[in-house]
C-alpha cells in the first residue's frame, strides 16, 4: 500500500463521515465522560470500515491506531469495549436510520448517485434476519425456537432498501420489523416510511414474493411509483404467470459473462403483457407485464446450474448478540460504513482496476491507514462545506 492511498483513505473518512450528521444523534447519557458522542460513532464506522469483527476488536484498534488518526477523529485513549457497549445499547434507532438519510441525500447533491443503465431509479426492499441470543418485542427482536435441536434465540428482522440502479448499489433505508407480524404485514409501514425520506429519489420498487399481495401493489401505484413484486409459492397467480410466460420462447434481451476460460454467466429475459381481464381476476389490477429472468451457470458449453434469484449475505458478527436494541443500532452503522466504502470503490475510484477492488483488500487498506498513517500523509486535506439538508 502505497503513503498516497492513506491520503486518500483519511480524505475519505474526513470527506464523507461529516455527511452523516453524527452530532444529531442524541446522547442518552446524563453525565459527561470523556468521550464525545460523535466521537465514538466516528470511531466505530472507522472500526467497520477497517474489518472489525467484534467490540474486542474495536478496543484493540483504538490501543494500537496511529497518531495522526488518533488526532483526525479526536480520541486519544484506548476505548474500552464495555464503555462502547454500553452507549451503542443506548442509542435511539430513529435518529441513526436518519443519518443514513442524510448521507444518501448528500450523496445525491455531489451527484454521486446517477441511474445506471436506466433512465430512472429504482429501490429494492428485501427483508434481512440476524439471529441474536436474546430477544425482545420493543426491539423487534422475535424469540424463535429451532426445531430439531429446540434452542431458542431471537430473530431481529429488518426491511433493508438498496439503491440497485445507482453505482455501488448504496443501502438507503433500513427498518425494523415488529414481533406479531412478518414482512408482508409490514411492507406498507416500511413502504410508505421510505417515501416519505426519499421518495423524490427514485420510481421503482422491488420486492421478493414475500411481501407480494393486491393490496400492497395497489399501495404502491397510489404514491404514484411502480413496482416490480416476484411470484413465488402462489398457487394460482404463479401457475398462470408460468403458463403466460411458457408461451415465450424467444427471450426480449440476454446477455453473457465470462467468469474464466472455462466458465460463463447466460442470462435471457422473458416478457408477456398481461390482458386486461386477468389484472381484475388473477392478479393486481396494475399489472401490466410478467418478467422471467433464466440465470444459466455455463461450465465447457455445458449448463452447470439455473439460478433465479442472488439474495445479499448477511453478516456473521454481529457485535452485539446479548441486547436486542444494541444489535439493531450496529446493523444501521454497519449499513451506514457499508455505503462510504461501496461509493469509494464505484464512484470516486477512477480506474475499472480500483474499482473490482475485493472487499477484503479495501477493509485491509482502511486498517492499515488507521495504523499506520503519518501526520505528514494526512496534513491539508481539505475540510468540505457541509450543506445543510431537510429530512424528513
Amino acid at each position: 500500500m502505497k503513503r498516497k492511498d492513506y491520503r486518500r483513505i483519511s480524505g475519505l473518512i474526513k470527506a464523507r463521515v461529516p455527511d452523516l450528521g453524527l452530532g444529531k444523534v442524541e446522547d442518552p447519557r446524563k453525565k459527561k465522560s470523556c468521550f464525545k458522542l460523535s466521537t465514538l460513532l466516528k470511531t466505530t464506522l472507522v472500526g467497520l470500515l477497517s474489518g472489525c469483527k467484534s467490540l474486542r476488536d474495536m478496543e484493540s484498534l483504538t490501543a494500537e491506531m496511529g497518531k495522526a488518526f488518533q488526532k483526525q477523529l479526536g480520541i486519544f485513549r484506548r476505548l474500552p469495549d464495555t464503555t462502547l457497549r454500553d452507549i451503542l445499547c443506548r442509542l435511539s434507532f430513529e435518529d441513526l436510520r436518519t443519518c443514513i438519510h442524510r448521507q444518501i441525500h448528500a450523496a445525491f447533491r455531489r451527484k454521486a448517485l446517477p441511474p445506471f443503465g436506466f433512465p430512472f431509479h429504482a429501490v429494492s426492499m428485501d427483508g434481512k434476519m440476524t439471529a441474536i441470543q436474546t430477544w425482545d418485542d420493543d426491539a423487534c427482536s422475535q424469540r424463535h425456537v429451532q426445531d430439531a435441536t429446540r434452542v431458542v434465540f431471537g430473530l431481529l428482522r429488518t426491511v433493508t432498501s438498496c439503491l440497485v440502479t445507482a453505482l455501488g448499489r448504496p443501502c438507503i433505508d433500513v427498518m425494523p420489523i415488529p414481533t406479531g407480524t412478518n414482512e408482508m404485514g409490514h411492507f406498507l409501514v416500511a413502504f410508505k416510511a421510505l417515501v416519505l425520506a426519499l421518495g423524490k429519489c427514485f420510481q421503482v420498487v422491488m420486492y421478493d414474493a414475500g411481501a407480494y399481495s393486491k393490496d400492497n401493489a395497489n399501495a404502491v401505484v397510489e404514491a404514484q411509483k411502480d413496482y416490480v413484486f416476484r411470484l413465488k409459492g402462489r398457487h394460482e397467480v404463479k401457475k398462470t404467470a408460468e403458463l403466460l410466460l411458457g408461451e415465450q420462447t424467444v427471450p426480449k434481451a440476454h446477455t453473457e459473462d465470462v467468469l474464466t476460460n472455462k466458465k460463463s454467466v447466460i442470462r435471457q429475459v422473458f416478457l408477456h403483457e398481461v390482458a386486461e381481464i386477468r389484472r381484475s381476476v388473477i392478479f393486481s389490477k396494475h399489472t401490466k407485464t410478467l418478467i422471467r429472468i433464466r440465470s444459466e451457470i455455463h461450465n465447457h458449453g455445458q449448463i452447470e446450474s439455473v439460478e433465479v434469484d442472488v439474495p445479499f449475505a448477511e453478516d456473521d458478527h454481529p457485535w452485539i448478540t446479548g441486547n436486542a436494541r444494541g444489535a439493531l443500532v450496529v446493523l444501521l452503522l454497519r449499513r451506514m460504513a457499508y455505503n462510504l466504502l461501496t461509493l469509494f470503490r464505484s464512484v470516486t475510484q477512477r480506474s475499472e482496476e480500483k474499482r473490482a477492488t475485493p472487499w477484503k483488500d479495501l477493509l485491509r487498506f482502511v486498517y492499515n491507514a488507521v495504523i499506520a498513517a503519518s501526520a505528514k500523509d494526512i496534513l491539508g486535506l481539505r475540510v468540505r462545506k457541509i450543506v445543510p439538508v431537510f429530512v424528513g
